[in-house]
């Protein structure tokens, strides 16, 4: 569960569902910022550190798992959840095939939002701490011969 205060970006070109994010999350101590288009969330994005994203599948004219792409490839690395309301099975497979955390349809009820944002949160943050730990390679592994070691 998340124990500190977190930053979570929301970018929907609906402004009436980015303050139903906007007000589900911060009843929840959860800071959001809003975006309606993607230039602006990618300049945010440049400038700020987020535990979480919410990106809709379709953007106005854009498309989200667009988004998503041009987000890792400038080496934006912040979790994603996916939202929308008329995407494709397609779709949300791929954005699951791309990296994605999690992809919630429309609509989704308060609950069902902060819950999902936490268990990302808390899934990547225990990722990034295994990751420190993990070994850099096969040459790292301890070499000995004591019994106590080889348990």
């Amino acid at each position: 569960m998340i124990n500190n205060r977190v930053r979570v970006l929301a970018l929907d070109d609906e402004s009436n569902i980015l303050l139903a994010i906007e007000t589900a999350l911060q009843s929840h101590s959860i800071d959001v910022d809003c975006f309606l288009d993607c230039e602006s969330a990618l300049r945010s994005m440049h400038c700020h550190v987020y535990d979480c994203a919410l990106i809709d599948i379709r953007i106005g004219k854009e498309n989200g798992i667009d988004f998503f792409k041009k987000m890792r490839a400038q080496g934006i690395s912040v979790p994603v959840i996916f939202i929308s309301g008329n995407s494709s099975l397609s779709e949300a497979v791929e954005s699951q095939k791309l990296g994605a955390y999690d992809f919630i349809e429309k609509p989704f009820s308060a609950d069902k939002l902060h819950v999902t944002i936490v268990n990302c949160i808390d899934f990547f943050r225990l990722k990034n701490k295994l990751e420190l730990i993990r070994p850099e390679n096969e040459n790292s592994r301890l070499v000995g011969e004591d019994k106590s070691m080889l348990l």
